[in-house]
């Protein structure tokens, strides 16, 4: 059984003086949870949380991506000679990075390992990609549908 650790009276000063330091920053201590503590004390860091957010969203309603919601859309944003054309960007992404796996200069074990993160990437992805398909056909399909 461990003894308990004695807080003396000058611990007592060292503490409420960094309450108020982190008080006047703006910035309260995060307690952590056991397993941090030994990343914290490795680290030698001082783990401090900010009372306000430092980054926001500002929600531009003029960006590319708001403004043109579809890939289609932002293709031609982009580039307005894509206008009119079929524009699947997940499954180009999937060739073209199966592509540059092939060009690497990498071992065969690599390049397996590389292949099948591809593979995990694509499965993840299934739908988006055969909603793509589903669409392409929709579009280009010489029957055209009511």
């Amino acid at each position: 059984m461990k003894p308990e650790k004695r807080v003396s009276a000058s611990d007592e000063v060292v503490a409420r003086r960094r309450q108020r330091v982190y008080a006047a920053r703006g910035m309260t201590k995060v307690e952590l949870p056991p397993t941090d503590y030994a990343h914290s004390a490795a680290t030698h860091d001082r783990i401090l949380d900010a009372a306000e957010r430092l980054f926001a969203d500002h929600g531009v309603a003029g960006t590319s991506v708001r403004a043109n919601p579809t890939n289609e859309e932002r293709a031609v944003w982009f580039n307005p000679s894509q206008m009119g054309k079929l524009q699947m960007p997940t499954w180009r992404w999937f060739f073209e990075w199966g592509k540059s796996i092939c060009r690497s200069p990498i071992g065969a074990a690599e390049g397996l390992k590389c292949s099948l993160e591809l593979t995990r990437w694509a499965w993840l992805n299934r739908g988006i990609m055969r909603r793509e398909l589903v669409h392409g056909f929709k579009k280009w399909s010489p029957v055209k549908t009511g």
